[in-house]
C-alpha cells in the first residue's frame, strides 16, 4: 500500500472486488479508446505477469482510493533500461463519476512526485494527440511534451 498525500494506492491483486471495479470501468468508452479494448483484468495480468531476467516484476498496478472509495486505477511499467538507467512509463484512469474534479492531475502528481523520490527515475506517459484531457492533466502535474504524443517528467533533485 503507498500513502500519498491525498489518496491511498492498493496494489491490484485479482480480488473480486477489484474485478468488479475494473469490470465497471471496462464499460466506459474513453477507457475502451485510450487505454485498452482487451479489458482491463487480462491487461493488467499480461502487464504484471511480465518479471525480469532476476524474477523481479517492476510493472505494478494499484486501485486507487479517496476517502476509502475506488476511484481510479494508476499503473507504471518498465519501458526499458540501459545500464542503470531505467525509463518508466505511467498509465492512469479515473471512473467517470469522479472525473473532472481535478483528481487525475493531483494523482499524476502526486504519484510521479513520490515514485521520484523513492527510485530516481525519468517518468514517461505516451497520450494520444486527440485526447486533450490527458495532455493537459500532464502538464497540470509536471510533465513536458518530450514528442507529439510523448510526455516527460525528469528526476528532480530534492534537497531533503
Amino acid at each position: 500500500m503507498i500513502e500519498l498525500d491525498d489518496f491511498i494506492l492498493k496494489e491490484y491483486m485479482g480480488f473480486s472486488t477489484d474485478k468488479l471495479f475494473l469490470n465497471y470501468l471496462d464499460n466506459d468508452s474513453f477507457i475502451m479508446k485510450y487505454i485498452t479494448s482487451e479489458g482491463l483484468d487480462n491487461y493488467f495480468n499480461r502487464i504484471t505477469d511480465n518479471s525480469n531476467e532476476f524474477g523481479i516484476n517492476d510493472n505494478k498496478v494499484y486501485i486507487v482510493y479517496k476517502n476509502n472509495i475506488r476511484i481510479g486505477v494508476i499503473l507504471i511499467q518498465k519501458l526499458v533500461s540501459y545500464g542503470d538507467k531505467v525509463f518508466m512509463e505511467i498509465s492512469y484512469m479515473i471512473a467517470p463519476e469522479y472525473r473532472n474534479r481535478g483528481y487525475a492531475s493531483l494523482l499524476l502528481k502526486e504519484f510521479s512526485d513520490y515514485y521520484q523520490d523513492n527510485y530516481k527515475n525519468d517518468l514517461y506517459l505516451q497520450i494520444r494527440n486527440d485526447n486533450i484531457y490527458s495532455r493537459k492533466v500532464a502538464l497540470n502535474a509536471g510533465f513536458i511534451k518530450d514528442n507529439s504524443t510523448r510526455y516527460i517528467k525528469k528526476v528532480r533533485d530534492r534537497i531533503r
